[in-house]
């Protein structure tokens, strides 16, 4: 049994894990439209403060959905400056300097530190290329209550990248393994083959790793290779049905899932929960 008294978490809860989507400015308004109206949605106004830690010109909005929060960013000719831009999610910290801290301890690089309308914000660095942005409110943070679901972030790896980011994730959010199991390709694109597949959950959001060979992630094809983030939803007929109305594209389907495409290029996958 484990006698060690908890440390306090690491982040402000899963529900502040925000999706970063990264479209060209003039399908910013319709990409808005289509994730509110598919997924009974709100957005701020669209605003021009810079989110990123160099001079740049951008606009962004954040979207409140029945599964969760994005954050919907258009920078000039959608080319964010570095180091922004490659990172699928940003997640919130209960405190910056001791998440840095304990990130660098583990060989998680930072790529940069900055602020926000008075929040902190960092740039992370797991794997090459595998970026994450820790942000932390300036005071505490705001409501934000769990309606159908949170964001799912996918990263889609080879055994050593897997272990190696699975390892690190664990140490320093304080998250736990909830599944580790074997799929039929099928659920990938990838007929008559098996992948793996580990759920892990965390006081700064979900994420689930698929595992496959360098071979089989070589012949993984669109969409299945282009899914950012899945989300549980409690009627997948329905969403579906919401999608096609509002011209977002359904990519594949099946009786239990479903992979979307909006304007501007961003995919996730549905799945109807159990």
């Amino acid at each position: 049994m484990n006698h060690h008294v908890p440390h306090a978490p690491f982040g402000d809860g899963k529900q502040y894990a925000l999706p970063h989507v990264f479209v060209y400015p003039d399908s910013l308004q319709t990409f808005i439209n289509q994730l509110t109206a598919v997924f009974d949605g709100t957005a701020d106004p669209i605003s021009d403060v810079n989110l990123a830690p160099v001079p740049s010109e951008m606009q962004f909005s954040d979207v409140f959905t029945a599964i969760g929060a994005f954050s919907a960013q258009a920078y000039k000719d959608n080319k964010p400056p570095y180091p922004m831009g490659q990172e699928s999610v940003g997640v919130a910290v209960k405190d910056m300097d001791s998440a840095v801290k304990k990130a660098q301890a583990h060989g998680v690089k930072i790529l940069a530190r900055w602020e926000v309308a008075g929040n902190q914000e960092a740039m992370t660095e797991w794997l090459d290329g595998l970026r994450i942005q820790f942000y932390a409110y300036a005071g505490s943070a705001p409501e934000m209550a769990i309606r159908e679901s949170v964001s799912n972030t996918r990263y889609t790896l080879s055994p050593s990248a897997a272990h190696s980011f699975i390892t690190t994730f664990l140490a320093v959010t304080g998250g736990v393994i909830v599944r580790d199991d074997r799929h039929p390709g099928e659920e990938i694109g990838l007929s008559g083959e098996h992948f793996r597949r580990v759920q892990l959950s965390s006081s700064v959001g979900l994420f689930n790793v698929v595992i496959l060979t360098d071979d089989q992630k070589a012949r993984q094809a669109a969409p299945w290779s282009e899914i950012k983030t899945d989300f549980e939803v409690d009627d997948l007929a329905k969403r579906v049905a919401l999608a096609k109305e509002n011209q977002v594209s359904i990519l594949a389907q099946t009786g239990q899932s479903a992979v979307l495409g909006f304007t501007g290029g961003y995919v996730i996958e549905l799945h109807q929960k159990r």
